[in-house]
């Protein structure tokens, strides 16, 4: 729990809102994040997209891009953003991750 902490502290005492977007890792860190402490009043939620057409039609993925791209994890990111009302300001690069067929 010692790395869900280091979200979960500072979230909570910075008043942020939490979301994320998974797609492979089908909502395993979801899952670890809301293990977090007082996780209801940061983590906002998480929307799994498996499939593109799904990324596309909930979280704003443009057609045609690829999905194991950074610019696919940029608009995945700011989709869930947007629809759960998470943290408003510029993402950092830490919080953008892609990685495609398992573990890399």
């Amino acid at each position: 729990m010692e790395s869900v902490d280091r979200v979960a502290g500072p979230a909570f005492e910075r008043g942020l809102r939490i979301a994320t977007a998974e797609s492979l890792t089908c909502g395993v860190l979801a899952i670890t994040l809301g293990k977090g402490a007082d996780a209801s009043d940061w983590f906002a939620g998480a929307v799994v997209a498996y499939r593109t057409d799904v990324k596309e039609r909930v979280l704003g993925l443009r057609p045609g891009i690829d999905p194991c791209s950074a610019e696919c994890a940029e608009q995945l990111a700011f989709g869930v953003r947007e629809l759960l009302g998470a943290v408003s300001r510029d993402l950092d690069d830490g919080s953008r991750r892609t990685r495609c067929g398992g573990r890399s």
